[in-house]
């Protein structure tokens, strides 16, 4: 199976205006921690958050909806809701959103969904890359072996230095999910081959990807 990374578009011709969206300053309580309102990443609450999202009167109404304050998970709309429930998805809420365009109320949705899925990675088999942040230059490739050691190699790289993933190897029994998150090494949210195929047949906007070589797919 396929893999591709998946992002808001930054197309104007696509969103309209950047920043697309901003969160209304009320609804920041479910970033806080502590608050009655807050979300964190490995827990799915079973109440719904209060979140309210203003769309720029500039910007085009899509189904995949920018917002630089929520930093996981999608906001989506009503239709685009329905059509991530037909894929086959980890454990996942979809919380309520309102957004608002120019005083109209819209419905949408914060679709937030947890998986580990270095569960079902072959850590021994999979690698990164070091390299240098302004030639690229490849300084060193590793075998990821555990997170734990991957998140201690970054925090000694120095400034002109990162890292990126390799090559990740999913073994067998992995679940087949649609989506999911790569983390620890880089931040990127996954989806796979036929998420994007019901995603552009079905005419979705608001959203870019691109296929991500790095996954190999052993599982079956």
């Amino acid at each position: 199976m396929k893999f591709f990374s998946i992002n808001c578009s930054d197309e104007l011709k696509e969103i309209g205006y950047h920043p697309q969206t901003e969160i209304e300053p009320e609804s920041f309580g479910f970033l806080s921690i502590g608050s009655t309102n807050e979300v964190r990443r490995n827990v799915l609450r079973d109440d719904n958050v209060r979140i309210n999202l203003l769309i720029n009167e500039k910007s085009k109404v899509t189904d995949y909806l920018y917002n630089s304050s929520i930093t996981f998970g999608f906001v989506v709309s009503s239709r685009l809701k329905k059509i991530i429930e037909t894929c086959s998805l980890p454990p996942h809420r979809f919380y309520p959103v309102t957004a608002i365009h120019k005083g109209q109320y819209l419905d949408y949705f914060w679709f937030h969904y947890m998986v580990d899925i270095y569960q079902h990675v072959d850590l021994m088999a999979s690698s990164i890359t070091i390299f240098h942040k302004f030639n690229f230059n490849i300084i060193d490739k590793i075998k990821i072996e555990s997170i734990e050691k991957v998140k201690k190699i970054k925090s000694l790289l120095p400034f002109d230095q990162a890292m990126k993933f390799n090559e990740i190897i999913l073994r067998k029994g992995f679940p087949g999910y649609d989506v999911f998150d790569l983390t620890g090494v880089q931040f990127i949210p996954i989806v796979s081959e036929r998420f994007l195929d019901k995603l552009q047949k079905n005419l979705v906007t608001g959203f870019e990807s691109q296929e991500y070589n790095q996954i190999v797919d052993l599982s079956h």
